[in-house]
């Protein structure tokens, strides 16, 4: 049986944040899973050991191979395997021919990728995925005529000693990649959008998921340097203060899949500490226009 977490914080400045946690063995207590996150009944849910450890040496080893001049930076100690956004700088407007050009390649690169790093991810997390919920499908999300894709997954390298993501939610990114979510919007509802990853390898300290018990419908206003965040009311919340708001932090072993609602709910990803680097695997998903599926991105 799954067992519910809450954030242990209990203060009522702010909303309890919800996860469910459950083993990879036991997810059949879980058929309506996506659909809790959806509907917001709940914020996520940790699935423990869904890869084994020959699975997850697998990934790190087809990491190690690949080649610096591959890696796209995105911050300062974030480095991504193949580009985000499927090869094309989301904050430009690009030619729709170019564009399509990009899923083309996109598609061609996602079929090696069983070969390259020996395993097929997608299928594997597809099927879990797919299993969570009962009214919807989880599927690639095409390009018009149904020619190329859109990258499913994507590594994320956070460096030893400094990489870390700063507070963001999904629905944040649409203004600051608005050319992108553009077309992404012509076929999927883009405001709920949900964010899914396996780490594969995990830090000594520090690369937590911390999950703010505020979302973006309550609090869209993020200054001092993604800091604090500001509600409707104009009441401000130092999010490096513990004692001011909920949250939920988690920190998954290797192998464990998580999923959460990234589009309204803010988070962050906190520094790495010591020698290690944190590297997870994964993207996003959100629903189709007919709401009888859903479409992954990365």
């Amino acid at each position: 049986m799954f067992k519910k977490l809450f954030a242990k914080k209990k203060i009522e400045t702010t909303r309890e944040v919800k996860v469910l946690e459950v083993d990879a063995s036991e997810l059949s207590s879980l058929t309506h899973g996506l659909d809790s996150i959806i509907t917001r009944e709940i914020d996520g849910i940790l699935i423990r050991n869904f890869l084994s450890e020959d699975e997850i040496e697998r990934l790190k080893l087809g990491f190690e191979k690949v080649e610096e001049k591959e890696l796209t930076q995105y911050d300062d100690g974030m480095f991504l395997y193949p580009k985000a956004f499927s090869g094309v700088d989301p904050r430009e407007i690009t030619r729709d021919v170019d564009f399509q050009k990009t899923l083309v390649d996109s598609e061609k690169r996602w079929k090696l990728f069983p070969t390259r790093f020996g395993i097929d991810f997608h299928s594997k997390v597809t099927k879990v995925l797919s299993s969570l919920s009962q009214s919807r499908t989880v599927e690639l999300s095409k390009g018009e005529e149904g020619q190329g894709i859109y990258t499913p997954q994507t590594f994320r390298h956070l460096e030893a000693g400094k990489g870390q993501f700063k507070t963001h939610c999904g629905v944040a990114f649409q203004d600051e990649f608005k050319p992108f979510y553009d077309r992404l919007s012509k076929f999927c509802t883009i405001r709920d959008q949900i964010s899914y990853f396996v780490t594969v390898q995990k830090p000594i300290a520090g690369g937590e998921i911390i999950l703010y018990g505020l979302n973006w419908s309550d609090a869209s206003r993020l200054v001092n340097n993604n800091s604090t965040l500001i509600d409707n009311k104009g009441k401000e919340y130092n999010l490096h203060d513990e004692s001011q708001l909920k949250y939920y932090k988690i920190a998954p072993n290797e192998g464990d899949l998580i999923l959460f609602s990234e589009g309204e709910l803010w988070h962050r990803v906190s520094a790495v500490v010591g020698n290690v680097s944190r590297l997870t695997l994964g993207g996003f998903m959100t629903r189709s226009k007919d709401d009888k599926s859903l479409k992954m991105w990365s």
